[in-house]
């Protein structure tokens, strides 16, 4: 049966030379990936934008059926939000906050009020000047959402400041990493660039811990290029 629901584009890959593969989260059914006919082709070009990273958008599909992938029909899609912005800092951002969704929102259950977050923090991505500390505070939000962070803003740091980095065993952050980060979460931005550096790198790995499967995004060094290289 076919239902309505609104959707975040995670990531698009290709299936088929006829085929791609829409990785989405739904308001409704959670993590869900879906076939797509016609944007593999030339033609099918202008098609394809409608799956740009964080792209949300409403759409009709059997969302229900477990015998095989739900088939998104592109007449059927509505385009809600589309981050389009030509500078290079937003495209690289946006780029690392998808990764970083694709990678944890793996669960095909729903959970309404982490998807109006997300929405809400997406469209605000759209339509804000960008901080230079924009994406780190959305890591720290977004693992509260998820429940594995813990209340280092009332100084509860003690979960965090005995996770232990699984490659050299020692603890992930410091004392003072761990009062940068309550600085943030206080909305206090007055980082260094070097701090900002060593927060997004622990973050990612704090992720790597506490969530199965997730893996160091790959986008991470282009960013941090970015970054260098524009603020």
């Amino acid at each position: 049966m076919l239902s309505r629901t609104r959707a975040i584009v995670l990531h698009l890959s290709k299936h088929t030379d006829k085929t791609s593969i829409a990785h989405l989260y739904t308001r409704r059914y959670g993590r869900v990936n879906c076939v797509v006919y016609g944007i593999g082709s030339s033609r099918g070009k202008q098609k394809r934008g409608i799956f740009r990273p964080l792209t949300i958008i409403e759409t009709d599909a059997d969302f229900e059926q477990q015998s095989k992938m739900p088939v998104l029909a592109l007449g059927a899609i509505t385009v809600v939000t589309a981050i389009q912005h030509d500078d290079i800092i937003h495209n690289s951002v946006v780029l690392f906050l998808a990764e970083v969704l694709y990678k944890s929102l793996q669960h095909p259950l729903s959970d309404i009020v982490l998807f109006d977050w997300l929405e809400e923090e997406i469209k605000a991505l759209d339509a804000s000047e960008l901080s230079p500390n924009q994406h780190i505070r959305f890591l720290i939000n977004y693992a509260k959402y998820l429940g594995i962070m813990p209340d280092i803003e009332n100084n509860a740091a003690i979960e965090i400041d005995s996770v232990l980095d699984e490659q050299t065993h020692t603890k992930l952050f410091s004392k003072k990493e761990t009062e940068v980060l309550s600085k943030l979460i206080r909305n206090d931005d007055v980082i260094s660039r070097r701090q900002r550096q060593i927060l997004l790198d622990k973050l990612c790995k704090y992720y790597m811990v506490n969530i199965d499967g997730f893996t160091y995004p790959k986008s991470i060094d282009m960013l941090t290029e970015i970054f260098n290289t524009n603020n």
